[in-house]
């Protein structure tokens, strides 16, 4: 087959992506999304940790010596 002067083999032409191809595609962006929330969530969480043992510190009960 002739286009613009060149010869193209039939084997070039672009195939369909398998099906099987997109259903990973979206698994590996659902993963990546869960990831990237549970980061979020484990980051947000330490915030919130270190500001209730900072509140704990500065509200105890003084120490006797």
């Amino acid at each position: 087959m002739m286009e613009s002067g060149v010869q193209m083999d039939p084997a070039d032409r672009e195939q369909p992506r398998p099906k099987g191809s997109r259903v990973f595609t979206v698994l590996f962006v659902v993963v990546i999304v869960l990831a990237l929330l549970g980061a979020f969530t484990l980051f947000q969480r330490r915030s919130q940790y270190q500001a209730l043992a900072k509140e704990t510190e500065t509200l105890r009960f003084p120490r006797w010596r």
